[in-house]
């Protein structure tokens, strides 16, 4: 819940490791806000913060995380599914360099379903998704009471957006509409992106 340990955190992970090793090089490691596929809307100055092991440090030293005798500053745990165990492994020892020791829960998937997807009942998860066919299903993970917003993200401002990216019809306006959201997902930071699988289907116009 605290905006200053989620931006610090986002500071401490490895993308690069994680994306190479992690997820060995598949697609693209994330560096934006959304989807590169849509290029139209794409605001390439914000970007997902570069890992800064000292920065991240000191952000959560300034957020009132100090590290104890042993080096933790506190535990958490993350909770996932089957499949992940490669990314996990680098997260866990990114985190142990945050001074956060991290414990991995890995459950079978209906457990996983009633505790995290309807549940809600988790401080961390990892899940990939499907993002589209228009730029607008973003909404999705990150508008208040939606569907797959498992962490029960809410910001009214970006809510509103939202609602007026799906009804305008000018490109422009659009493109304008959503680099705005990108613009409050970096400031509010309220999940990682690590690495992108993006596809192009051709389709009737």
């Amino acid at each position: 819940s605290d905006v200053k340990v989620r931006q610090a955190i986002v500071r401490g992970l490895d993308r690069d490791a994680i994306f190479e090793k992690g997820f060995k090089g598949i697609g693209m490691k994330a560096e934006y806000f959304i989807s590169p596929l849509y290029d139209w809307a794409l605001d390439t100055s914000v970007t997902i913060p570069e890992y800064d092991l000292e920065l991240a440090n000191q952000m959560l030293d300034e957020a009132g995380f100090p590290k104890d005798s042993s080096g933790i500053r506190f535990e958490t745990t993350i909770d996932t599914f089957g499949g992940y165990d490669e990314p996990l492994a680098i997260i866990q020892s990114n985190f142990k360099d945050m001074g956060i020791d991290l414990k991995i829960n890995t459950m079978d998937d209906p457990a996983y379903d009633e505790k995290v997807w309807f549940g809600h009942n988790f401080d961390l998860t990892i899940l990939g998704g499907y993002q589209g066919p228009d730029i607008s299903a973003m909404f999705q993970r990150f508008m208040t009471g939606a569907g797959i917003n498992l962490g029960e993200y809410s910001n009214p401002e970006l809510d509103a957006l939202f609602e007026k990216g799906a009804v305008t019809s000018d490109m422009t306006e659009r493109a304008e509409i959503y680099k705005e959201v990108q613009k409050i997902l970096s400031e509010d930071m309220p999940c990682a992106f690590l690495a992108e699988k993006g596809a192009l289907i051709p389709v009737k116009s």
